[in-house]
């Protein structure tokens, strides 16, 4: 008998986050995150099953007033409601940021890889990684390699005797990157390069601050020619966020 596998893409918007839980920043990013990220989602080369945003119930006063997108789930427990209604025979999540992107061939990558590899091991999750993409600087304009042995973009396959109970399917799925995740282990499933865009811009919430340093020409110059940079003009960037479907008006929104 086949075996069903449902997917879907979870993404952390607030949960569990350092930033000031103000209105307009929310607010700044939920729109970052409607014209980026979920278009990046949205424009797939195989369907998604579900879209699951994680928000965190002491903001659901702020949150639950935006106009949420109507592919998405708004989770406030968690997943917990959601997981009761789920019946598949696996299920598998596959982890993305608010501000970051999935190359538009990323889930039908995925999906092959996981009809591949269905053994799960006796965590009883198995890890699928993105490890190789690139990071989309939107303050200097510029597209730079990444690499990440431990990298964010990771999915975690489960059996329903593991997902069906959901504190221990929570503590599996919801785990820092690298060993925690298993991204960064010897077993877990190498996925194809490029399929990925980290984002640097000045709405960062994750828990590590980071500065922006705004590059000289010079500087742009001297990374590039020591491939330190792949692009670093308007044309060329917009060039690499195409298969991210970035539109032409938001790559060049913060463009200076």
């Amino acid at each position: 008998m086949r075996q069903i596998v449902k997917y879907l893409f979870k993404i952390y918007f607030d949960y569990q986050s350092w930033h000031k839980t103000m209105t307009d920043n929310l607010r700044q990013r939920f729109e970052m995150f409607q014209s980026t990220t979920l278009r990046s989602l949205l424009c797939q080369n195989k369907m998604i099953d579900d879209i699951v945003v994680i928000c965190d119930p002491n903001n659901a006063h702020i949150t639950s007033a935006f106009k949420w997108h109507e592919r998405l789930y708004v989770s406030y427990d968690c997943m917990k409601e959601y997981i009761e209604k789920q019946n598949s025979d696996y299920l598998c999540v596959i982890r993305i940021d608010s501000d970051d992107l999935y190359h538009c061939r990323a889930l039908g990558a995925m999906m092959d890889a996981v009809m591949s590899n269905l053994k799960i091991d006796e965590k009883g999750r198995r890890t699928f990684v993105y490890r190789k993409g690139i990071t989309w600087d939107r303050i200097n304009m510029t597209i730079a390699p990444y690499k990440n042995s431990g990298s964010p973009f990771f999915a975690h396959l489960f059996k329903k005797d593991v997902y069906k109970c959901h504190d221990l399917f929570w503590k599996l799925n919801n785990t820092c990157h690298g060993h925690a995740s298993g991204a960064s282990d010897n077993d877990a499933v190498g996925l194809p390069d490029n399929m990925i865009c980290v984002v640097k811009h000045h709405l960062n919430i994750s828990s590590v601050e980071q500065k922006r340093e705004l590059l000289s020409d010079e500087k742009k110059f001297d990374l590039y020619s020591h491939g330190k940079l792949l692009a670093m003009s308007p044309f060329e960037v917009m060039r690499f966020l195409a298969s991210f479907n970035v539109s032409q008006m938001e790559a060049l929104r913060e463009l200076r």
